[in-house]
C-alpha cells in the first residue's frame, strides 16, 4: 500500500509538471551569440567613434575652402594627383620666371629708351646737330638733281630751266651747286662735331634699337601670357570634374595634403560606419534566431534592443525548462523505479506466501513432535523448546555427574589397592582395617 501511494504521488507530481521541448536549440543560439563578445558594447564603443569622426570630418570639411561636397562624396572626388599638381607648377614657375625675366629686361628697356631720349634731348636743345642721316639726305638730293642735270647735258638740252621737275625755283646748275654746298656743309659740321655728332647718332642707335626691343619684349610677353593663359584653362580644366576652381598650383599642393588627410579621416568614417553596420547586423540576426527558438518553445521575451538582456533572460528561459525537464525525468525515473519496486514486492509477496506454507507446514510436523498441535503459536513452542532445553541441559549435567562418580569410584579403588600393598609391605597387621584407618595409622607411626 505504502508503494502504491508513493507511486500514485510521484505520478500524480509528473502529470501536473507542463510538457516542454528541450532548450537545445535555443542553448545553442544562445552559446552562439556568447561566442561574438558583448556586441551591444561594441555597438555604442563603435557608435561614438562614428560620431567622433563625423564631428572632426564636418570641422576638416568647414575649414577646406574650395569644396561644398557631402562628406559621403569627397572619398569619390576626382582630384588630381600630385605628380599633375608638380607638373602645372613647375610648368607655371617656368613661365612666371620667363615673365619676370622678360618684363625686368622690358623695365631695363624702357629705362634706357628713356634715358637716351632724355639725353638726345639736352643735345638737341644744345645745337641742332647734323646726323649721318641729314648728310645722306642732302646727298641724296644733291644726286638727284645731278642725275638731271647729267641727263640734260647728254641730250643736249638747255639746262638752264628743268629745275621745276625738282620742284625747286631757279635753273638747274645753281639748284645742283646749292645741294652740293648743303651737302658739304653738313659734311663739314660733322667733321667739326664728330663727337657729337658720333654721341647723337649712338643716342639715335640706341633709341631705334630700344624701341624695336620694346616691341620684341611686347610680342613676347604677349606669346607667354599666351602660353600661361593656355595654362591656366588647362589648368582649370584639370579641377572641372571635381566642379574646383583652383588656386595656383604651389596652394592648390597645399590644399591637396589637407584633402588628403580628410579623405583618409573619411576612409576611416565609412570603415567605422561599414563596421557598425556589421556589429547591428549580426545583433539583428542573433537576436532573431534566439527569439525564433523562443518562438518555437512558446517563450517570448520583452527586450527589444539589447541582445545581452535577450540572452540573459533567454538564458533564464532555458534554465526553467531544463529544471522542468529533470524534474519530468527525475519523476519518470522515480515511477519506474516505485513500479519496479512493487512489481519486486508483489513477487516477493507471492514468494514469500509459498514459504510460509512451506514453513507452516514444516512447523507443524516440528511441533507435533513435541506433542503440540499445527496451530501453536512460537511462543507456546518457545515455551515447551525452553522446557525441553532445560531438561537436555539438566540431562547433560547428570551424565557429566556420571562421569564424575565413576571417575571418583575408580580413584578410590585404585587408592584403595594402593593403600592395600602399602600395608601389606609396611604393616601387615592393618590389612583387615578400612583403607582410610589404615592411612591414618600409617600416619600416626610414621609420626612416632
Amino acid at each position: 500500500h505504502d508503494a502504491n501511494a508513493r507511486r500514485h504521488n510521484a505520478d500524480a507530481e509528473r502529470q501536473a509538471l507542463p510538457v516542454v521541448d528541450s532548450p537545445r536549440g535555443l542553448r545553442l543560439a544562445i552559446a552562439a551569440a556568447r561566442k561574438l563578445g558583448d556586441v551591444d558594447q561594441a555597438i555604442r564603443s563603435a557608435g561614438v567613434e562614428v560620431t567622433t569622426l563625423e564631428h572632426h570630418c564636418i570641422i576638416d570639411l568647414e575649414r577646406l575652402s574650395l569644396i561644398h561636397d557631402e562628406l559621403e562624396r569627397v572619398a569619390r572626388l576626382p582630384v588630381p594627383s600630385r605628380e599633375s599638381i608638380g607638373h602645372f607648377e613647375e610648368a607655371y614657375a617656368t613661365i612666371d620666371k620667363r615673365l619676370g625675366r622678360l618684363q625686368e629686361t622690358q623695365e631695363q628697356t624702357l629705362r634706357a629708351l628713356s634715358e637716351a631720349s632724355l639725353n638726345l634731348d639736352v643735345i638737341r636743345r644744345t645745337c641742332d646737330l647734323p646726323t649721318e642721316t641729314d648728310l645722306n639726305q642732302v646727298r641724296s638730293a644733291r644726286e638727284q638733281v645731278w642725275r638731271v642735270l647729267r641727263r640734260r647735258l647728254e641730250a643736249g638740252e638747255h639746262v638752264a630751266t628743268g629745275a621745276q621737275a625738282l620742284d625747286e625755283d631757279g635753273a638747274l646748275p645753281d639748284v645742283f651747286e646749292a645741294r652740293v654746298a648743303a651737302a658739304d656743309m653738313v659734311a663739314d659740321r660733322l667733321r667739326r662735331e664728330a663727337e657729337r655728332v658720333h654721341e647723337k647718332t649712338r643716342l639715335l642707335t640706341q633709341i631705334e634699337h630700344g624701341k624695336q626691343r620694346v616691341v620684341e619684349i611686347a610680342q613676347l610677353l604677349e606669346q607667354c601670357n599666351t602660353e600661361r593663359t593656355q595654362f591656366t584653362a588647362e589648368w582649370d580644366g584639370l579641377w572641372t570634374a571635381c566642379r574646383i576652381q583652383p588656386r595656383t598650383p604651389r596652394e592648390m599642393r597645399e590644399w591637396l595634403g589637407s584633402f588628403e588627410k580628410l579623405r583618409e579621416r573619411v576612409g576611416r568614417l565609412d570603415q567605422s560606419r561599414q563596421q557598425l553596420q556589421d556589429l547591428e547586423r549580426s545583433r539583428a540576426t542573433q537576436m532573431q534566431l534566439v527569439n525564433q527558438q523562443l518562438g518555437s518553445l512558446g517563450k517570448s521575451c520583452q527586450v527589444a534592443e539589447s541582445l545581452d538582456a535577450l540572452l540573459a533572460e533567454s538564458e533564464i528561459i532555458a534554465s526553467e525548462l531544463e529544471h522542468v525537464i529533470l524534474q519530468r525525468e527525475r519523476l519518470d525515473k522515480e515511477v519506474k523505479t516505485l513500479e519496479a519496486n512493487l512489481e519486486l514486492t508483489r513477487s516477493e509477496h507471492q514468494s514469500a506466501l509459498r514459504e510460509l506454507d512451506t514453513w507452516t507446514q514444516q512447523w507443524t510436523e516440528a511441533v507435533a513432535q513435541m506433542g503440540l498441535s499445527g496451530d501453536a503459536s512460537p511462543t507456546e513452542a518457545d515455551y515447551v523448546f525452553d522446557r525441553l532445553r532445560d531438561v537436555f541441559a539438566k540431562k547433560s549435567d547428570a551424565d557429566k555427574l556420571d562421569v564424575r562418580i565413576l571417575a571418583i569410584d575408580n580413584y578410590t579403588a585404585s587408592y584403595r589397592e594402593d593403600v592395600r600393598k602399602l600395608v601389606e609391605a609396611v604393616a601387615p597387621e592393618l590389612l583387615g582395617l578400612p583403607a582410610e584407618s589404615a592411612v591414618s595409622r600409617l600416619h600416626k607411626l610414621l609420626s612416632e
